[in-house]
């Protein structure tokens, strides 16, 4: 194969094991927040020319939930919301989508693509891992983690864009 085509197996891996597939109840932001860096992945897989406004508007939308403006207790509840009453489905859908995450991290890992792409595509994944980490755990040492992957996955992707999370209001 060659890297076009590695690619976008890389990404139709993405789209079939993870895409929209994190277990959740309304409220749908956790889901989303934690897609956000799946999209990152798949606009930098997906096309030979990743759109910069599209992965800042991913970045922006994990900083300014995750990073700048974290309500700690709202979290809280749309974790318990999404466990909801059978709390062995949310655990079992949990542990299946983060085996694929590692799954995915791994063909990654091996596939004949160039380094900045890589580096940009596995940042991400580190970043699903991370965010999925901190939203059970909701501990100020899983956020920081969080915070370090999510300001690693900008610098990566400055290849694709100039996004700087302080310039937007």
């Amino acid at each position: 194969m060659n890297e076009r085509e590695e690619r976008l197996h890389l990404y139709n891996i993405q789209n079939e094991l993870l895409e929209h597939k994190f277990p959740h109840r309304p409220p749908l932001q956790p889901e989303y927040i934690i897609s956000c860096a799946g999209d990152v992945y798949r606009e930098i897989a997906g096309r030979d020319w990743p759109a910069p406004s599209y992965i800042g508007e991913k970045l922006y939308a994990i900083y300014s939930d995750l990073i700048k403006n974290v309500d700690v207790a709202w979290w809280q509840w749309a974790l318990e919301s999404s466990r909801g009453v059978d709390r062995s489905y949310y655990d079992m859908a949990r542990d299946e989508y983060v085996k694929n995450l590692a799954k995915l991290y791994k063909a990654t890992e091996i596939a004949q693509i160039s380094f900045d792409r890589k580096e940009a595509m596995l940042l991400a994944l580190r970043l699903q891992t991370t965010i999925i980490n901190w939203y059970e755990t909701l501990s100020p040492k899983d956020q920081q983690v969080v915070k370090r992957n999510y300001n690693a996955l900008v610098k990566a992707t400055r290849v694709f864009t100039n996004f700087r999370p302080d310039a937007r209001r």
